[in-house]
């Protein structure tokens, strides 16, 4: 318990810090809180940077576009201890530059020795992308852009009763089937927006229909029998690399926010929104 403690204390004080740096508009978010000493109910805590880069668009380094990289590092009550898990999206990369990213972000993570390490991660991911080009809207290359087209899926869940397994198990089969999945919490409402390829997408949804992945009123292991598919259709990459991340919402303004952030605004107000 004095060890826990002592991480608490170590995790508040790189949140203040971090909080201090990234102090622009959407910089900085926490997912869950630290409350009264302990870790909410998944015992995981998600901080997201929004960092601005360079891109190399061109060889004048003055010239240089900016873009954004949103870095999310899930830590456990065992942080700084224990190294943290770490997920990259981003609207002005292509999902093999963010994949590209993600690798090498990992393989510099495993050089770090334990301890408050998310500045290093920002700095690191800020210093090193201007190595990669950012994803061309206008590019003649249709194979390209054909690739960067998935299924977008928007689900509507009635209740989750054991969160912790629950997500554990959306994070598997994400990995496993290269799908990138946003989990949004709002209140009693319990979003899920997902895409990958049609294949894994349907995969993803036999699954989801078939496998116990909840619990029922007795807790006894159940499969989810009361979702509902608000919208399912093609569209541009959006969320980023492979992966599950989740946000908690106070408000309908802060979850209109989540979609706007992905520039999936007109989803939400076309089908989330006639469904609140």
């Amino acid at each position: 318990m004095i060890m826990e403690s002592t991480n608490i204390e170590l995790i508040k004080e790189e949140i203040e810090a971090l909080k201090a740096i990234f102090c622009e508009e959407g910089e900085f978010s926490i997912n869950s809180n630290v409350i009264g000493g302990i870790f909410s109910e998944s015992d995981r805590l998600s901080i997201s940077l929004d960092l601005q880069v360079k891109c190399s668009t061109c060889s004048s380094a003055k010239n240089r576009e900016t873009c954004k990289i949103k870095m999310t590092v899930a830590l456990s009550k065992d942080y700084p201890g224990v190294l943290p898990s770490i997920s990259l999206s981003s609207y002005h990369f292509n999902k093999k530059e963010v994949a590209l990213f993600t690798d090498k972000l990992h393989f510099y993570l495993k050089t770090l020795h334990p301890g408050p390490i998310i500045m290093d991660l920002a700095m690191w991911l800020q210093e090193n992308s201007v190595h990669t080009s950012p994803q061309s809207h206008e590019s003649g290359d249709k194979s390209d852009d054909n690739e960067d087209i998935n299924e977008l899926v928007v689900v509507k869940l009635d209740h989750m009763r054991n969160r912790t397994c629950y997500l554990k198990t959306l994070t598997a089969w994400a990995n496993d089937l290269d799908i990138s999945i946003m989990v949004l919490f709002a209140h009693k409402l319990i979003l899920l927006v997902f895409e990958g390829s049609s294949d894994h997408v349907k995969e993803f949804l036999k699954r989801f229909r078939s496998s116990n992945i909840d619990v029922d009123s007795s807790r006894k292991p159940c499969k989810e029998k009361m979702m509902k598919i608000l919208v399912q259709i093609r569209h541009p990459t959006k969320l980023g690399s492979a992966g599950l991340n989740w946000k908690e919402s106070k408000s309908n303004a802060e979850l209109e926010n989540n979609f706007k952030e992905f520039n999936l605004l007109d989803i939400y107000s076309k089908f989330v929104l006639p469904s609140l």
